[in-house]
């Protein structure tokens, strides 16, 4: 981009030059629609890859490792309830928690206390994720589940090294 600016008799050129183009890399999963591959919980391998969703939520450890829980189901219109995570160093994913099928219900356990049975539900739409300054939990805020037909105000969180949900704070159900 060339720019003239004129000043009484003088003229002066700007010469702008714009970011190059960016490229992207295809790095893992199926090039078709709605194929998922839940492998064994737990275990990372190459063909894994989790179901194509709408509205999950996404986190990152201080590992710098990727976690997606839940979203909208693009075949049948249910939430998924299921915690993946992709380490970029060996590029491959691992599905860690949940149930494997949509439409899953929240199994909430007693408040506070961890459980391996504890499970948020699906969720999406509105649902917040974060991880805190220790990077030993994710957590999880809220989000819709139309198996429940509303809106969670529930407080959720997940750890890492345990592989459990806590649900912390909140009504259970919408």
């Amino acid at each position: 981009v060339i720019i003239l600016i004129f000043f009484g008799s003088s003229f002066f050129t700007i010469t702008c030059i714009a970011q190059p183009m960016g490229q992207w890399t295809w790095m893992n999963g199926h090039n078709t629609n709605n194929v998922a591959v839940w492998g064994t919980q737990g275990v990372f391998a190459p063909g894994n890859t989790p179901p194509g969703v709408y509205e999950g939520c996404q986190m990152t450890d201080l590992q710098g490792n990727f976690w997606m829980y839940g979203g909208l189901d693009s075949t049948c219109g249910g939430q998924y309830a299921d915690m993946w995570e992709f380490k970029p160093s060996i590029n491959q994913w691992a599905w860690m928690h949940g149930p494997g099928t949509p439409q899953a219900n929240p199994v909430y356990g007693t408040q506070g206390v961890p459980s391996p049975t504890n499970n948020p539900g699906g969720r999406a739409y509105g649902v917040s994720a974060w991880t805190d300054n220790t990077g030993n939990f994710l957590w999880l805020f809220g989000g819709w589940n139309n198996g429940w037909g509303g809106i969670f105000a529930d407080l959720w969180r997940y750890d890492i090294s345990t592989n459990e949900w806590t649900w912390m704070k909140g009504p259970a159900g919408p």
